[in-house]
């Protein structure tokens, strides 16, 4: 084969390779950029959580005023709102419409408090101590804190966390296939050459350092073209369907070291693929 088709043929394969990696790449980054807003979701609705403690709504004053300071004394509370019966009367009749309650003689509704917890002590097994805590004040009459749903949605945001870190591994895997395939190609076409200066003393680290490089620049190239089409995505996705949140940076960042590094470990593995297959053939 003439040095300019080898030439074009290498060209070829660095394209090809580049492709299908910005490809497998494009896809990690919609997942992770899906994940992200999903978990951002899951996140607000964690910070928004508050759990209601109900009193009696015959309860004195001095009572109260107990409650809430044990309350304020229970360790991760961060808020402590009192909420009268009258106020979350109101606030029913401006949700649901005055017809549900002109007919009733006399405010139903009890005293309660609204607590939040800060950021440490987010999540379901946190919110149910504290809800027990707060369910051991001499004076509460109840405790709730839609602990259900917290239960389902934390076991959902352990899944969605478990189901990236296997999405990272199988592209690392399909990223690194691809560029072993492509360096591999590209040592049969040399195989020649590297025979040669494999004879003349070239350590096996130096033979495979140009595919190694190649590697490198193939993962670089395609994290950058996958990055910049993420983009594209989410500028259509966020003006034409749903306002979303981008990709933190550093992901991005942390995605073309990534690439870069599996580049490198694919160029490797083809060199070492293809040396094996040229020994094998010599052999027959």
């Amino acid at each position: 084969m003439r040095s300019s088709e080898r030439a074009q043929d290498s060209r070829s394969f660095f394209i090809r390779a580049i492709a299908a990696c910005s490809v497998i790449f494009l896809f990690l980054l919609v997942i992770l950029l899906i994940s992200q807003n999903i978990l951002t979701a899951i996140d607000d609705f964690r910070r928004n959580m508050t759990v209601q403690v109900y009193v009696d709504r015959f309860a004195s004053r001095d009572l109260l005023n107990n409650i809430e300071s044990q309350l304020w004394d229970i360790f991760g509370v961060s808020q402590v709102h009192y909420v009268s019966p009258d106020d979350a009367l109101e606030f029913m009749m401006e949700s649901f419409g005055d017809e549900l309650f002109t007919a009733l003689a006399e405010n139903p509704l009890p005293h309660s408090f609204e607590v939040k917890v800060d950021r440490n002590h987010l999540g379901w097994e946190n919110l149910s101590k504290i809800a027990r805590n707060a369910a051991n004040i001499e004076g509460v009459a109840e405790v709730d804190f839609a602990e259900d749903l917290m239960r389902r949605m934390e076991d959902f945001r352990e899944f969605l966390i478990l189901v990236g870190l296997v999405f990272i591994i199988l592209i690392s895997l399909a990223a690194t296939a691809v560029v072993a395939n492509s360096a591999q190609l590209l040592y049969y076409q040399h195989n020649l050459k590297i025979a040669i200066m494999r004879d003349l003393g070239a350590t096996e680290f130096y033979l495979a350092k140009p595919l190694i490089y190649k590697g490198a620049m193939i993962g670089l190239i395609s994290a950058v073209v996958a990055s910049m089409l993420t983009v594209v995505v989410f500028w259509l996705v966020n003006n034409n369907l749903i306002e979303i949140e981008f990709l933190n940076p550093a992901i991005l960042f942390g995605l073309i070291i990534w690439a870069v590094f599996w580049g490198a470990v694919g160029g490797y593995n083809g060199y070492v693929l293809g040396k094996r297959r040229a020994l094998r053939i010599k052999k027959k």
